[in-house]
């Protein structure tokens, strides 16, 4: 009985090795797996959303500046946006990405790798469009203003159409653009930027997202919905070969922007 009693003890410490070791190599497996590897997943795109009903602000400087990047967005649609009897989805052509390079450096008045901190939606001044209004906390510039230079550690606001309206009923729509992501608070990107004819924001031509070491296109196929655009070619990407590739659009965007003007 003694010796059946140490039989089974060695069998089940022997079972329960290899089950310790099977499960490690699982976990190294996995450890192993790098993201460009990985499956790319869709991404749903998470809209800011504007009050139907909100207030304007009681500071006149800043209603001024609010009523001024509205109207940019006015005349978007036939009708003013209104609420239905039912939540629902509106989505635009994706035209816009027509002569956009999947690295658009001489498009781009700023190249800017930096952290969305706030996001917010509005109506446009007529009520016939949405925006959405992200704040980037700035990092490094790969291409700067020379003008009105951006310095790491700031702050800037930047735009791009689309956005979700809330009304009373409590139904929210929302008015996307096709192919085009909307940026999470919360992570970084690498943003190519152009300043508003105002000049004090400025409106997002594209961006990747820069995350564990790899690099996910902003707009194109990984948007729900979305349709393969120039971008996706640098889906899963590693993050620093692709800035390298970004810098060297930027220098031969630069020097032939300098050889025009001479």
């Amino acid at each position: 009985m003694q010796s059946y009693r140490k039989s089974m003890l060695l069998i089940g410490a022997v079972f329960a090795i290899v089950v310790v070791t099977a499960m490690a190599s699982l976990r190294r497996a996995d450890q192993n797996i790098s993201p460009a590897q990985a499956p790319q997943q869709v991404d749903e795109v998470q809209l800011p959303v504007a009050d139907s009903a909100a207030q304007e602000s009681a500071d006149p400087l800043e209603r001024a500046r609010r009523k001024g990047k509205n109207k940019r967005y006015n005349n978007s649609g036939s009708r003013p946006i209104e609420d239905a009897t039912y939540a629902y989805e509106r989505i635009q052509s994706g035209h816009w990405s027509r002569g956009i390079s999947a690295i658009p450096a001489a498009q781009s008045d700023v190249v800017l790798i930096g952290e969305v901190t706030d996001a917010h939606a509005y109506l446009s001044d007529d009520k016939t469009g949405v925006y959405s209004e992200f704040t980037i906390l700035t990092g490094t510039a790969l291409k700067n203003d020379s003008s009105n230079p951006l310095y790491p550690g700031g702050t800037i606001t930047a735009n791009r159409p689309g956005g979700a309206v809330r009304f009373p009923s409590g139904h929210i729509h929302k008015f996307k653009t096709s192919s085009q992501g909307s940026p999470r608070v919360g992570r970084q990107y690498l943003f190519f930027l152009k300043r508003t004819d105002q000049g004090q924001d400025f409106s997002i031509i594209t961006g990747y997202e820069l995350r564990g070491g790899r690099v996910a296109p902003l707009d194109g196929a990984g948007v729900e919905g979305g349709e393969r655009l120039p971008f996706d070619e640098y889906n899963g990407a590693d993050e620093s070969a692709f800035l390298k590739t970004v810098q060297d659009a930027i220098q031969q965007a630069l020097q032939s922007s300098s050889e025009r003007r001479n």
